[in-house]
């Protein structure tokens, strides 16, 4: 009697460790020359190295509220650093809306769907993006190579669909992240 109360068991964790590992977020990340292959929870993404990795310091203005069904780690609204100090020397704060720098303020403002390709770096993305959410404005390194995204299918109880992602940001492998400072200085 004791034994299948231990078998029951057994097979509980197992399907549970099996259930939590399909429904996370948790991303897996495979390289082949240009070619990667990323699965997160359910969705299945193909993409090309569409640039050589490159560094870049931004000026993180917002970010996207967590969700675990998202097909990538974060989407961040980020200013390219240089520009960002030079709207700030030209208009102080242009992040408020009556600045005058505020319209120009916006013309710089690119989004950004980041997949980290380590869980040290999701962990660092996640950081910076609860920082922007919380207004801190995080100034941050960053090295990442821009995807093109070829395909992509949501796979869930044996059936695979192709999915239409409507690229309404470039993506990108982000190999390195660096919390700089919160904030310009005004």
């Amino acid at each position: 009697m004791k034994t299948s109360y231990v078998i029951i068991a057994v097979v509980l964790v197992i399907v549970g460790i099996y259930f939590v590992s399909q429904r996370s977020g948790a991303m897996e990340i495979t390289q082949a020359g240009d070619g990667l292959s990323i699965s997160i929870g359910y969705y299945r993404l193909k993409a090309m190295k569409a640039s050589d990795e490159y560094s870049d310091s931004l000026l993180v203005i917002g970010g996207m509220e967590p969700d675990r069904r998202l097909f990538f780690t974060t989407l961040l609204a980020v200013i390219p650093l240089d520009q960002a100090e030079t709207l700030a020397e030209q208009y102080g704060d242009f992040r408020r809306c009556s600045s005058p720098g505020a319209a120009a303020g916006k013309r710089s403002v690119e989004s950004m769907v980041l997949f980290a390709a380590t869980p040290a770096v999701e962990r660092t993305l996640k950081k910076i993006n609860k920082l922007a959410l919380s207004g801190k404005d995080p100034v941050i390194s960053m090295k990442f190579t821009c995807l093109e995204i070829t395909e992509h299918t949501i796979e869930k109880e044996g059936f695979t669909f192709d999915f239409n992602s409507m690229n309404f940001a470039e993506s990108y492998l982000v190999t390195e992240v660096e919390l700089l400072r919160q904030g310009l200085e005004f």
